[in-house]
């Protein structure tokens, strides 16, 4: 025990007692000290106001031990306790034995007897003998049985052979012999009733210490047997009927637990000679008590809620009792509950939980589950689930607001909030996975945040698929954009990180319901926003049963949109459908569903794709879209071009690209390239829907642009190489229609070097090529650039 203020200030007050009285050590005996003894009780029991736990009692009480003037106190030689003596003024054995029975600490001196020297005890059990005489005939019944107890114990503790011992069980003897025979002036005024009943009492205490010494204990078991006898004699039949009619603390008439009492006492003696003459006494009352479980089963809710309140050592087998009655339809037996609901079990709470699902009022049944470790409380709620799926449907939006508010400051979740979090999935499961997943969606921040509680609650919301259906539900309410992709591609990626979901269940499950939905009604910007998400998450893209419908869908996507004047969301959806298949393709090949994807209506590009997906080969897809494929033949490769680069999308580009600069031919490929976009400006021009045949050029430039920055650029970085670039840039310039070039000029000339143009200042061809543009604002733009 350590020095507190609280300690202190009991020193000070008691200090200051000893100055106005006398010292604490002369107090002798009680007569005459009456006052000064109630004095120093009133000021202890102020201070044990605030610590009334058993740990503490036991500690306390042996800081006044060892602040007791015994002739022999051992305990000043613990080095552990060195700091404690003369924490209070030194105490005679006269006034800590009115202490320790005055202030209930009879049970605490009971716990710590086998700590104390025989010497030591000796002297505390000579004063608690004088001490306990005076007391009113209940209390010292009470109080006697529980040192008489301790005794027991320690005799078995430590043996027999000690002469101190003997001087024990003397002191031991004398506190019997008070018991059975009590002084007649202390009963004069109690009605005839009320002396048998304590006679009674008094017997079945007696018999209980009886049953509880072992034979081997001769000194003690005697004393117990005469005692015993003597107390018999006084039974006639019409106090062993007075018996039957006092109720005992469980209800059960004292009458039968006295016999019951009495039959396990004679099994105890029967081999024992010296009880023998005792063992007839009482088998003329005796009768084989009834077992508890007898008794549980016979018991009313009354008796049941009376045992659990009497706090004995069957308390745990009758509260299993009350809990599995209706407990909630009795209110003594929900203040039963309340009082003692630490004592549930995982199996006690999974009942009280299910027994108040229909009841306005689950705060007890709460209180119950919040008591079990965090282990326990998650094994009974999976339970709970399993045997009973729904939840209690309770409105918990306001702890939500509370509980993801404190999750936001703190990502650490200590134990206490988890079981909050556990008892709010009791409640309304949907709820919270809703609010939960929302977050999450709403801001990528949230899922770093909470990633945790999905990790915490698994088991739970797994049951009966709640959580992938409430997934799906929130997926498909909460279209993705392009502001939570970020959020929706991390939070997929969490969950499928922890194993809820399978790669089958996010493509199947959740992405092909909601773009075929979205498909449907033509929402291509969420459609859009939707695959680039499916084309981050981190999934094994597999072609199996379960995914080939979803294949065959992404197919049918491309083949609808894949079209020259087309939106240009439209090319992207291609191009998200076409990245999609490609995963599939890395973990191919498929050829098991090769009659399946052949009977598809596609064009050969999309066609091209069903080969790589069914098949492990190299063809390239110039070739297999046009057999006579030949560089050499310049004039049709690009006829064949302008065939298929204003249907193909960013990543066919690059493809075509590097399939014409093959041979590392830069010049030979940037002239392809030109004089593809030559014709598709020289056809918009002399077409009467110039608008899309100029949004066509639009969009084609824009993937060249992307062509010469990310795949030839990085490829042909030389100055030549710069400048080859830089003079068919200055000649697509002249050939672009005119809304198109002044859209696109500055991005065009962007991708050319300072050291580029800056050499080609007194290149005469550049030069013409430049005047030949005939715009000024290019033309001017493109000499800052030469000349800076």
């Amino acid at each position: 025990m350590e020095l507190n203020a609280g300690l202190l200030s009991l020193q000070s007050a008691l200090r200051n007692l000893e100055k106005s009285t006398q010292p604490f050590a002369k107090i002798k005996y009680k007569g005459g000290n009456e006052e000064s003894i109630s004095e120093i009780i009133d000021i202890i029991k102020l201070h044990l106001k605030h610590h009334e736990e058993n740990t503490y009692k036991k500690d306390f009480l042996l800081v006044l031990i060892l602040n007791t003037n015994l002739e022999n106190n051992n305990l000043i030689n613990v080095k552990e306790y060195q700091h404690l003596i003369n924490l209070i003024p030194l105490l005679s054995t006269c006034l800590l034995a009115n202490i320790l029975v005055e202030l209930d600490f009879l049970n605490a001196y009971s716990a710590i007897i086998n700590t104390i020297s025989i010497q030591e005890n000796k002297e505390i059990l000579c004063e608690l003998e004088i001490c306990l005489k005076q007391s009113e005939m209940c209390k010292t019944l009470k109080d006697t049985y529980v040192v008489l107890n301790a005794v027991i114990n320690y005799f078995t503790f430590v043996g027999q052979n000690n002469e101190t011992l003997e001087r024990i069980a003397d002191v031991f003897n004398e506190m019997l012999e008070n018991l059975a025979k009590f002084n007649p002036d202390k009963v004069q005024s109690w009605t005839f009733v009320r002396l048998q009943e304590h006679i009674g009492y008094t017997l079945l205490h007696i018999l209980k210490l009886l049953n509880h010494c072992p034979i081997s204990l001769e000194r003690l078991i005697n004393s117990l047997i005469n005692s015993t006898i003597t107390i018999m004699k006084a039974v006639t039949l019409n106090v062993f009927c007075v018996w039957a009619e006092v109720q005992y603390e469980d209800g059960t008439p004292l009458q039968l637990i006295i016999a019951g009492e009495a039959f396990v006492s004679i099994e105890h003696l029967q081999k024992f000679k010296p009880g023998l003459t005792l063992v007839q006494m009482l088998s003329t009352i005796a009768k084989k008590p009834k077992t508890l479980t007898e008794k549980i089963q016979e018991a009313d809710i009354e008796t049941i809620i009376n045992n659990v309140n009497r706090n004995k050592e069957d308390q745990i087998q009758w509260f299993r009792a009350l809990v599995n009655t209706n407990v909630f339809d009795s209110n003594d037996a929900i203040k039963c509950l309340d009082k003692w609901y630490q004592l549930c079990t995982p199996d006690d709470v999974c009942r009280l939980l299910h027994l108040s699902a229909p009841s306005s009022d689950k705060t007890l049944a709460l209180k119950c589950a919040f008591a079990l470790n965090i282990d326990d409380l998650k094994s009974v709620i999976v339970k709970y689930f399993w045997k009973y799926p729904n939840d209690w449907n309770v409105d918990i939006n306001n702890d939500l607001t509370l509980l993801f508010n404190k999750i936001q400051n703190n990502d650490q979740i200590e134990q206490n909030l988890l079981k909050k979090i556990y008892l709010l999935l009791i409640q309304n499961r949907k709820m919270f996975l809703r609010s939960l997943y929302t977050n999450c969606f709403n801001a990528s921040a949230n899922v770093k945040h909470f990633k945790n509680i999905f990790s915490y609650i698994k088991n739970i919301i797994e049951v009966n698929n709640v959580a992938k259906n409430t997934f799906i539900e929130v997926f498909q309410e909460h279209f993705v954009n392009d502001i939570n992709v970020v959020a929706s591609k991390e939070l997929i990626n969490a969950l499928v990180e922890l194993a809820y979901f399978t790669h089958v269940v996010v493509i199947r499950d959740i992405f092909q319901p909601q773009l075929k939905k979205l498909y449907e009604n033509s929402a291509f910007t969420s459609m859009l926003s939707t695959l680039r998400v499916l084309n981050v998450v981190s999934i094994n893209f597999v072609l199996d049963n379960e995914t080939c419908p979803f294949i065959s869908f992404l197919f049918e996507v491309a083949e609808k949109y894949r079209k020259p004047y087309a939106l240009f969301v439209h090319h992207h959806v291609v191009q998200e459908c076409v990245s999609l298949i490609l995963k599939f393709e890395e973990n191919g090949p498929y050829p098991q569903f090769k009659d399946e994807l052949n009977a598809l209506q596609l064009s050969p590009i999309n066609r091209f794709y069903t080969r790589k997906l069914c098949e492990r080969d190299n063809d390239k897809l110039l070739k297999y879209l046009f057999n006579s494929w030949n560089l050499n033949e310049q004039a049709e490769c690009i006829a064949a071009l302008i065939k298929v680069l204003p249907i193909s999308v960013k990543s066919e580009w690059v493809l075509i690209a590097s399939e014409l600069d093959f041979d590392d031919d830069y010049e030979s490929t940037l002239s392809i390239f030109n004089n593809v976009l030559f014709l598709l400006s020289q056809v918009t021009s002399s077409q009467e829907n110039g608008e899309e045949s100029e949004n066509l050029v639009d969009f084609c430039l824009q993937q060249y642009l992307i062509v010469i920055k990310e795949f030839l650029q990085p490829k042909h970085n030389s100055l030549i190489e710069e400048k080859v670039l830089a003079k068919h840039i200055c000649a697509l310039l002249k050939d672009l229609p005119s809304s198109v070039r002044q859209n696109e000029f500055t991005r065009l000339i962007g991708l050319l070097s300072n050291d580029a143009l800056k050499s080609l200042k007194d290149d005469r061809e550049f030069i013409l090529s430049l005047i030949a543009i005939q715009d000024i604002h290019v033309s001017q733009f493109l000499a800052q650039r030469i000349l800076s």
